[in-house]
């Protein structure tokens, strides 16, 4: 009989705690495959179960699949629905207010990952909604009015708005802006030592753990599996993922019951009520999801 061979685009965890994808070969007359060559210190063994696990997150991704989402504050409701369709039709999620007060409303609610915020609206002006804002979160600002003096950019820009776009704009203008902004955003999130999610701040350069102001005592494997979900934010990993990267000391595999033991010890202490948590999600049959409450 003539050997069959499958590939498979396959995401895994190596110690470096980053993802990479690499191409596995499957037999279908043998149970188990082999990682194609990977950074890792340790090469995983790939099972069907594995494959099959990866086939289902790829399915759940495409289903659940999450943009970025933006908060469009601009009182012209014709504008508004313009750039909604436009930056919908380019996969963003959008959410619109009309004045100053549904605006406060829909930011608490919805948390967006970028704000369009306009600086005349009917029941105040943009300017103080921005330095509201910035009293306690970095969620890139793009003003947009009518005012097209110097005086009124500079007073914008030092109220903590991160760009400055004066009607009328291009819509493919409008896009790359909002784009660069969140990519710089990322960027220095990535550069940065302190990993936050809610309550929740990990502090890489002191190896430190708090809830608010209260201290965490995690250990090793608890602190490096926290790590790994703050770095990795609203996204399924797999249980083959997530082992991949909590190797002990001596390089001796932690198999799935330690795991889960060990995310049950790690949910007494991130979450206020653990058989019910906010953060750290179970994905019946798949993994772990780490759900990110930013600045709730």
């Amino acid at each position: 009989m003539s050997e069959i061979r499958e590939e498979y685009v396959v995401v895994f965890a190596e110690p470096a705690m980053e993802f990479k994808a690499c191409v596995v070969n499957i037999k279908k007359q043998s149970r188990v495959g082999a990682w194609t060559p990977c950074t890792a210190r340790k090469k995983p063994v790939c099972t069907m179960q594995a494959v099959r696990s990866i086939v289902k997150l790829m399915r759940w991704r495409a289903k659940k699949m999450s943009e970025k989402k933006v908060l469009i504050v601009e009182d012209d409701r014709g504008l508004a629905e313009g750039i909604k369709f436009y930056l919908e039709k380019e996969g963003w999620r959008v959410v619109t207010a009309g004045s100053l007060g549904s605006g406060r409303v829909l930011y608490r609610q919805e948390k967006p990952d970028a704000i369009l915020l306009d600086l005349n609206l009917p029941d105040g002006d943009g300017m103080s909604f921005c330095r509201e804002i910035r009293k306690d979160s970095q969620v890139p600002i793009l003003m947009v009015t009518a005012r097209d003096l110097e005086t009124d950019e500079v007073m914008g820009l030092e109220t903590g708005a991160d760009d400055y776009l004066t009607k009328p704009f291009s819509l493919t203008v409008l896009r790359t802006r909002l784009r660069k902004l969140l990519e710089r955003q990322q960027k220095s999130g990535e550069e940065s030592h302190i990993l936050k999610s809610g309550e929740i701040f990990l502090d890489e350069s002191r190896a430190t753990v708090r809830k608010g102001a209260e201290s965490l005592n995690l250990s090793m494997t608890e602190y490096r599996l926290l790590r790994l979900f703050l770095k990795n934010p609203n996204q399924v990993l797999l249980k083959e993922q997530i082992l991949a990267v909590i190797w002990d000391s001596e390089s001796n595999f932690v198999d799935e019951n330690t795991l889960a033991v060990n995310i049950r010890r790690l949910r007494k202490k991130i979450e206020s009520d653990p058989s019910n948590p906010m953060y750290l999600k179970t994905i019946h049959g798949m993994g772990y999801l780490w759900e990110d409450l930013k600045n709730a």
